[in-house]
């Protein structure tokens, strides 16, 4: 989520391997320098920093300098970036470990480091101490294990206020997993303000997308398409973004070109998704039941929710020998007729392939399994589209989603056998061009729609 440009090397930072510290340059960045963090939590950041700043002024409105600040979210969203920003902003030395670091066989290795860590931070104020990880060393004591891993934990207890002098020093951690931390770590005087570093929703995902252009090559049509990049980029940290682009400019190099063009961009957004792409389809039965499986998905999603999918493709990537690639959107509150055309699309790929093969094959076990999925959350939430009734016993719950199964079953077969010529012409394109973009699809789809309006128009 927090990504920054390229700049200078500034204040010092110091890294900690088998308990020495050594001296390395700290990134020349600040937190204007940041894209995509929420405006609420820049602007308590930002306080935070001014009361640390002017301790002064601060004491003066009868507040005290936070000792300790958790950085908690999902991984990639730039925890460490941000604790780097801090120290930049206030102009600290960096100290920066992970909690791993302190966890040993050997009796006092760990306390001894966690000492080490913070005297050395006291020679060097203002000091920044930033933990990794930080749950490896402070997890839950009933569930942390060992008596060696409690002495590590309670040595940095007592650092952070056992009446040492921290003046001058800022304890940041960082973590994904905030649930396991002890309670006596979390209390304030050691953890004086919590921020939850979240993924970027649509305008942080431009923010950072902006931030990794500059100084790049675009074509037109990149610069023109950034922000429908930035809501189909749905669930990405800021980290898969940066690498979106990193793999985006290898794939522009190896082909000869000096500019990043759509088709670098499609490939580094399927990278990211499905990994590497695996050897073509070479066996031509295999090659058609994929088609047939694929414009399946693509018909019912381009006729239930028109422009909402971005490419199909018959080309193996990781585990997938084929798939269609939806252009995501942020999470919003979905109705039972939206989950039903969810589920007819999730199902379509195999109900493609016994309209037209005669049976499915074992390639929609996937499909299966998240159709599942959403149905048995409908029914546990009563959610149907002709009422609200929840359902409390077993064998009703499993005959409520039988039902719904076969509504979605009949509804595909339905809209497949009524647009059987837009998908024979999906099939057949598909497996020609193993590639088609969504405006492709999208195009083939509505051409019944085109052909009746000139009948009318004549």
């Amino acid at each position: 989520m927090v990504l920054h440009k390229k700049g200078k090397l500034g204040a010092g930072i110091s890294s900690m391997k088998n308990g020495a510290s050594k001296a390395t340059p700290l990134p020349d960045i600040t937190l204007d320098d940041i894209g995509g963090l929420p405006e609420e939590m820049k602007d308590e950041i930002h306080q935070t920093l001014s009361i640390i700043k002017d301790p002064v002024r601060a004491t003066q409105l009868g507040i005290q300098a936070p000792k300790g600040l958790l950085l908690y979210g999902p991984p990639g969203t730039g925890k460490t970036l941000l604790a780097q920003a801090i120290a930049h902003e206030i102009g600290a030395t960096f100290y920066s470990s992970s909690g791993s670091a302190f966890t040993e066989l050997f009796v006092g290795v760990g306390a001894s480091r966690v000492r080490t860590l913070f005297q050395n931070a006291r020679k060097h104020r203002p000091a920044v101490i930033f933990i990794d990880e930080v749950d490896a060393l402070a997890g839950k004591r009933k569930e942390h294990g060992g008596e060696e891993s409690e002495k590590t934990l309670t040595e940095l207890l007592v650092q952070l206020d056992g009446g040492n002098d921290n003046e001058g020093i800022l304890f940041i951690a960082a973590t994904n997993r905030k649930d396991m931390l002890d309670e006596a770590f979390l209390r304030p005087g050691r953890i004086d303000y919590t921020f939850n570093v979240p993924l970027p929703d649509t305008n942080g995902r431009r923010e950072i997308i902006d931030i990794h252009t500059k100084g790049r090559l675009l074509a037109d049509e990149v610069y023109a398409s950034l922000d429908v990049l930035a809501e189909s980029t749905s669930g990405f940290s800021g980290a898969e973004l940066s690498s979106l682009f990193e793999t985006a400019s290898k794939r522009a190099v190896r082909d000869g070109r000096q500019q990043i063009d759509k088709g670098d961009l499609d490939f580094a957004i399927d990278r990211t998704i499905l990994g590497s792409t695996s050897r073509a389809l070479n066996d031509i039965d295999t090659k058609r039941r994929v088609a047939i499986h694929e414009s399946g998905h693509a018909l019912i999603a381009a006729l239930t929710k028109p422009g909402s999918v971005r490419k199909a493709t018959i080309i193996p990537r990781g585990q997938a020998l084929g798939y269609v690639a939806p252009i995501q959107k942020e999470l919003h509150l979905q109705t039972a007729s939206e989950l039903m055309d969810q589920v007819s699309m999730i199902l379509a790929g195999g109900v493609a392939e016994r309209l037209y093969l005669g049976e499915h094959s074992i390639g929609v076990s996937g499909d299966v399994q998240q159709a599942k999925d959403i149905i048995e959350r409908m029914v546990d939430t009563g959610l149907y589209q002709d009422s609200f009734t929840l359902t409390f016993n077993k064998g009703e719950k499993e005959m409520k989603m039988q039902e719904i199964f076969g509504e979605a079953i009949g509804k595909t077969e339905t809209l497949i056998r009524e647009n059987a010529a837009q998908f024979e012409e999906l099939v057949e394109v598909l497996f020609q061009k193993e590639t088609l973009d969504g405006t492709e699809i999208q195009k083939i789809v509505d051409s019944k729609v085109v052909q009746l309006d000139e009948l009318v128009v004549v």
